[in-house]
């Protein structure tokens, strides 16, 4: 019987043994598990994090490009509007002149026209040397209108 006891204590530990050493291989494979899910939660939470710094990244790209653009747009129509308000100044100042010049004609036209009246006028009460002078004045108004 003390035989059968020895079997019987020896199976009871053996069974312990196996049962504490599948305890162990059970919690280190549940650690095991556990230690793996949060890994790939952590990668999976550093990827997430990776795809939103590349958004933000694109996004200040993005807008430092676009006001880049609004920059240059600026710059070339402060360009434009400037050019064009120098260009139309100098317009009316040409157009300014010219009316300048054309009054200027007619009222030389017109003390042509009035001294060659008086020459007409003159001829018969004046010698040969005042008609001289005064058609030498009369050509030298014609040649600076022409000029």
């Amino acid at each position: 019987m003390e035989a059968y006891q020895a079997i019987d204590s020896v199976q009871i530990l053996q069974d312990s043994i196996y049962n504490i050493d599948m305890l162990k291989n059970t919690e280190r494979l549940e650690s095991q598990y556990k230690i793996g899910k949060k890994e790939q939660e952590i990668y999976l939470l550093n990827i997430e994090q990776e795809k939103k710094e590349l958004k933000i990244k694109q996004k200040n790209t993005l807008l430092t490009i676009t006001l880049i653009i609004i920059v240059l747009f600026t710059l070339l129509f402060a360009l434009l509007f400037f050019t064009n308000k120098k260009k139309n100044t100098a317009y009316k100042k040409l157009v300014e002149k010219n009316k300048e010049n054309i009054l200027l004609e007619e009222i030389l036209l017109n003390e042509v026209i009035i001294i060659e009246n008086n020459d007409n006028d003159n001829k018969d009460n004046k010698d040969n040397k005042d008609n001289k002078d005064n058609g030498n004045y009369t050509a030298s108004i014609k040649k600076k209108i022409k000029n």
